[in-house]
């Protein structure tokens, strides 16, 4: 009988085991590969990015795959001459990206990077940041010195909270008392995140 039990009890637990383990593909492994499909090769039109990806990567030559990419989980571009991001949406395991000094105006490719915590997209020519809406997990995002005119996106952007940093110093905003950029700079604050700005000639 108490063979019987004990064989019981170890077909229960093996059963619960097996449960964990289908969990953890569902939740962990399948949401990777259907993000990046790991066979897939990943191009990047712009040569400097690709240098960057490259570098980081440590594989100097031979094609890129979706694979090699998730592992990455930071990267510093700063003064590349960078123009083009595509390509970067398949790193979706970045959660520290450094793009500062670069030539970007699009940064749609960005909307995709969920994980990011650290942005820096500072000194580049970005004007519209309506992708930065769906990054909820930032808790630093430096977009000082570019051509942005409309801060919006930042606060419909939930994950901005207490603590959190924004620089917007340098940019096309109007910054009068009653200003729509004003007023959204102060519905951030009111939310516990640290603004930091000035006047714009």
């Amino acid at each position: 009988m108490k063979k019987k039990t004990r064989n019981i009890l170890f077909g229960v637990l093996a059963l619960e085991v097996l449960v964990l383990l289908v969990l953890i593909v569902v939740l962990v492994i399948l949401p990777q590969i259907n993000s990046v499909n790991q066979t897939d090769i990943v191009n990047f039109p712009d040569s400097e990015l690709e240098v960057v990806i490259r570098n980081a990567l440590e594989k100097p030559t031979g094609d890129i795959y979706g694979a090699d990419l998730i592992g990455l989980t930071s990267l510093e571009c700063i003064g590349y001459r960078i123009v083009n991001l595509e390509g970067i949406q398949h790193c979706v395991n970045l959660t520290n990206l450094t793009l500062m000094a670069n030539g970007i105006v699009d940064i749609s490719p960005l909307s995709d990077l969920t994980k990011l915590e650290k942005l820096y997209l500072n000194g580049n020519e970005i004007v519209d940041i309506s992708p930065l809406s769906g990054l909820t997990n930032l808790t630093i995002l430096d977009l000082d010195y570019n051509e942005i005119v409309d801060i919006q996106p930042l606060v419909d952007n939930a994950g901005l909270g207490a603590e959190d940093e924004v620089q917007l110093r340098h940019n096309n905003l109007y910054l009068t008392p009653v200003s729509l950029d004003m007023l959204n700079i102060e519905a951030l604050e009111r939310r516990g995140v640290r603004v930091y700005y000035d006047s714009q000639n």
